[in-house]
């Protein structure tokens, strides 16, 4: 998979999980005081500070419709390297890129090899701009408000929420039960999302992003 690009997968599932490395830099200690920001939040803004960081771990759960699907992402840029882990009613996706190998294993098989452009195709949509895209949309940021500094997934974070009235100033066609969740880390990325109904009536995810720029992000070959 090429970083630089969208990331996706044919297969019918979705989890992802990414994962960050330590030459960008870290969130504010535990300790250090968060002020709330004096401007309006951006998630499109955040979704890039965490493309932009070094290495992340990506956990997502979407439901769309009745299907459940669950994804694990890792991205560590100074390996060039990923990998990502889909799973759902149907079974099992994994891929795995490191500079110019890739490998693939899906339910009850073990891993071969194939190229990273086969990689690339299989996983396309599963990147954060596959998964976190459609919520960047300036409108869904102009419905936020603060709700309070909180820590999430082990950083300090500003929580801002739109409820359904607030959606539907934005998008009148949203459910009166829609609502939206976001946090944006002190250091400017995408913490976590949680949208119900957003996307559409019958589709919800969770987002959950750790281990930024964290040194121990390590993406290994298939044993």
């Amino acid at each position: 998979m090429q970083l630089s690009r969208s990331t996706g997968s044919s297969f019918v599932g979705i989890l992802l999980a990414c994962a960050c490395s330590p030459e960008a830099a870290p969130g504010p200690s535990p300790s250090a005081p968060l002020a709330r920001s004096s401007q309006t939040p951006n998630i499109g803004r955040a979704i890039t500070a965490l493309e932009a960081a070094t290495s992340y771990r990506l956990n997502v759960a979407t439901r769309d419709g009745r299907t459940t699907f669950r994804h694990e992402y890792l991205v560590v840029r100074p390996q060039s390297s990923w990998s990502l882990r889909v799973e759902s009613s149907s079974g099992v996706l994994q891929l795995i890129a490191i500079e110019n190998a890739a490998w693939i294993a899906e339910t009850g098989q073990r891993f071969e090899s194939i190229s990273p452009r086969q990689a690339d195709s299989r996983a396309a949509g599963y990147d954060v701009p596959g998964i976190m895209g459609a919520y960047s949309d300036p409108a869904f940021s102009a419905a936020l408000s603060f709700v309070a500094r909180e820590r999430k997934n082990g950083v300090d974070a500003e929580h801002y929420r739109a409820d359904a009235a607030a959606l539907r100033r934005v998008r009148p066609a949203v459910l009166p039960t829609a609502s939206l969740d976001v946090w944006i880390a002190a250091a400017g990325y995408l913490s976590a999302l949680e949208a119900v109904g957003v996307k559409s009536a019958d589709t919800d995810a969770r987002i959950d992003v750790h281990a930024v720029n964290d040194p121990a992000n390590v993406v290994r070959p298939p044993q």
